[in-house]
C-alpha cells in the first residue's frame, strides 16, 4: 500500500460512481435486473435519483483529486469512509434478508474497497501523505 494515495482512491471511485451513476440514469432495468432487484417503475425512478446522487459523487471525487488543500481532501476523505461503511451496512441487510438476490458480492466488494482505502489512508497513514 506504499504507492496508495488519496489522488488514486478519488480517481478510482470517480470511474467507479460514475459508471453506475450513469448506467442507473439512462437505463437503470437491466443494472437493477443485474441485482435481482425488481424492475417496476417505482423501483426504477428510485434507481435513477440514486444514479443522479452517484453521478454527483464522481464529480465531486473527480475534483477532489486535484485538491491541494489537505484540509478538503481529508474532509471529503472521511465523509466517503463514513458513507462507504453505511453502504456497506446497507448492503449486507438487503442479501441477509434476501432482497438483493444474485451478484451482491460485487457491491459488498466495491464497498469494502473503498473502506480499505479511505480508512487506510485517513486513520492509519496520516503522517506519509
Amino acid at each position: 500500500m506504499k504507492n496508495l494515495n488519496l489522488r488514486t482512491v478519488f480517481l478510482v471511485n470517480a470511474l467507479v460512481a460514475f459508471m453506475f451513476g450513469v448506467g442507473l440514469l439512462l437505463g437503470p432495468e437491466p443494472i437493477l435486473k443485474l441485482f435481482g432487484l425488481s424492475a417496476g417503475t417505482t423501483e426504477s425512478l428510485g434507481a435513477q435519483f440514486f444514479g443522479a446522487g452517484l453521478v454527483a459523487v464522481g464529480l465531486i471525487t473527480w475534483f477532489a483529486k486535484d485538491f491541494v488543500d489537505p484540509g478538503a481532501s481529508n474532509a471529503i476523505a472521511t465523509s466517503l469512509f463514513f458513507g462507504s461503511l453505511c453502504g456497506l451496512v446497507v448492503a449486507v441487510l438487503g442479501v441477509l434478508s434476501k432482497v438483493i438476490r444474485t451478484n451482491s458480492w460485487v457491491i459488498i466488494l466495491l464497498y469494502l474497497v473503498f473502506i480499505a482505502g479511505y480508512g487506510y489512508l485517513q486513520f492509519f497513514n496520516r503522517g506519509s501523505e
